[in-house]
């Protein structure tokens, strides 16, 4: 003997056949739920992903693309809460009940206003309200990464706030900001 089997001539088991379709067909039917969860997934996570995108992007083009933040400042301004008289050029801030004018750059990227009085110098950042009638100044040292992340929230509680009724106009200034509002 050499080692290999015989053929034999057994007939199969009655029924085996149906069993072994039937084992073809479950195999079929699984792969077949399986490919469809797939595609389900990839569906639902390619929607969530253009969501997530396109938020991205309307947030980006209001925050940097949509108005022109230097060209804004311009104007005269009032100190909510009293305080006089602002007036805004390109390059200055004059105080109604000052004679010694402020000089400013606006880092419109970062949402940041740096100021210089003859000795001293300062860096505060910067936000306006949703119809640019209002500007609110917050003085501190935060970086354009700051400015974002608050900027976020702060986006993130309009839409909140608009959501329940009251408005994008119903936020309340930061803690501790100079809130000016635009007279002409």
């Amino acid at each position: 003997m050499s080692g290999k089997k015989k053929p034999t001539n057994r007939r199969p088991v009655k029924g085996s056949r149906k069993s072994s379709s039937a084992r073809s067909q479950r195999r079929y039917e699984t792969t077949y739920e399986r490919s469809l969860g797939r595609v389900i997934f990839d569906w639902v996570g390619t929607a969530f992903a253009l969501f997530f995108i396109v938020a991205a992007l309307i947030f980006c083009w209001n925050r940097w693309w949509r108005y022109d933040d230097a060209a804004d400042l311009i104007g005269e301004w009032e100190m909510l809460g009293g305080g006089g008289a602002i007036t805004i050029t390109a390059d200055e801030i004059m105080f109604a009940n000052s004679d010694d004018p402020w000089q400013y750059q606006v880092d419109s990227g970062a949402k940041i206003i740096n100021f210089n009085l003859t000795s001293s110098a300062g860096q505060a950042t910067y936000r306006f309200s949703e119809d640019r009638t209002q500007v609110f100044f917050l003085d501190s040292t935060d970086t354009g990464m700051d400015t974002l992340i608050s900027d976020l929230q702060w986006t993130f509680d309009c839409m909140r706030a608009t959501l329940a009724g009251t408005g994008p106009y119903g936020i309340d200034a930061p803690e501790g900001a100079i809130v000016m509002v635009r007279v002409s």
